[in-house]
């Protein structure tokens, strides 16, 4: 019984917390098929990797004395967010991986997996009384897996940014996105090791779940202006555009709703293909001038059956 409590425990929080960032990527949602394997690389290769990698800097430094804070401050967040960002470096080379909010996803995705099988690991081996474990379940599910997922999707947000940055600033927004995501990693564990800081923590989380949403907002409104300014130049009828600009887009009646889905879907990547192919060059910049051709030909298309 406690198996199943647990697994559900940590399984469906991190199910929805992973639902809410993916409904959250409203312009251009990532595929589902690219993002499980970054939440299977969190729950299972990062968590592995960083357990090895936090035990080899405690045993490097002969801190075995101090293990349990320094683990908690130092060596875990610098392990695991080596261990889940290092997926990112890889996912990074795909053309799905275009700019801040996808980085966001997709490091959410990874933290999730992430949270979720530490926080069935600290459920399962928890040994203390009934109502000191339903707490922890509280506070890990409501807290941690958050920091989690905070954490490494301020890394992804950055290697976002720096996917069309040149070769020096490319390892420089990298570097800088991986030491927010220690210091935060950093400052919650060392704010829940002790309790007369332990209501601080929950203050900063709380302040960090806000700061996330409004930085995913405002990384959406960046890609609206994309569209505006990309679409614009496109022949489509004008009061389409100024639909398309919109969240009327998500709305039935404006169009058949047979090729409502798939004049959305055009348009919005047609007008993120222009701006990547102004921001790239060599094949990558190859490869978007061919997609904006190819949608341009299916957007006459469906113009001319309306």
């Amino acid at each position: 019984m406690l198996i199943i409590i647990s697994l559900l425990a940590s399984f469906l929080p991190a199910l929805l917390y992973l639902y809410f960032i993916w409904k959250m990527d409203k312009n251009e949602p990532e595929p589902i098929s690219f993002i499980i394997p970054h939440f299977i690389w969190g729950a299972l290769g990062a968590v592995l990797t960083g357990a090895a990698g936090s035990y080899f800097i405690t045993t490097l430094f002969g801190l075995e004395d101090y293990a349990t804070l320094f683990e908690a401050v130092i060596s875990a967040p610098v392990a695991e967010e080596f261990a889940k960002g290092i997926f990112l470096l890889y996912s990074f080379r795909s053309k799905k991986f275009d700019n801040i909010t996808d980085g966001l996803v997709y490091g959410g995705a990874i933290g999730l997996g992430f949270g979720m099988t530490e926080n069935f690991i600290y459920f399962i081996t928890f040994d203390g009384l009934l109502k000191y474990w339903i707490v922890l379940i509280i506070i890990r599910t409501l807290f941690t897996i958050i920091m989690h997922m905070i954490s490494t999707s301020v890394l992804g947000a950055m290697v976002g940014f720096a996917k069309f940055s040149g070769r020096f600033s490319r390892f420089y927004l990298i570097s800088i996105g991986y030491l927010i995501a220690i210091l935060i990693h950093g400052a919650w564990n060392f704010s829940v090791s002790f309790m007369g800081t332990f209501y601080f923590g929950l203050i900063f989380m709380i302040a960090l779940a806000i700061f996330f949403i409004m930085f995913f907002r405002y990384s959406l409104t960046k890609e609206e202006i994309i569209l505006q300014n990309e679409l614009l130049e496109e022949d489509i009828p004008y009061e389409h555009k100024l639909i398309l600009f919109s969240n009327k887009r998500f709305q039935k009646g404006w169009v058949d709703g047979t090729i409502r889905k798939l004049y959305v879907k055009t348009a919005v990547g047609l007008a993120f293909n222009k701006h990547q192919y102004k921001m790239s060059n060599g094949s990558l910049k190859e490869f978007y001038a061919s997609e904006i051709e190819r949608k341009r030909a299916i957007l006459k298309k469906i113009i001319g059956e309306i």
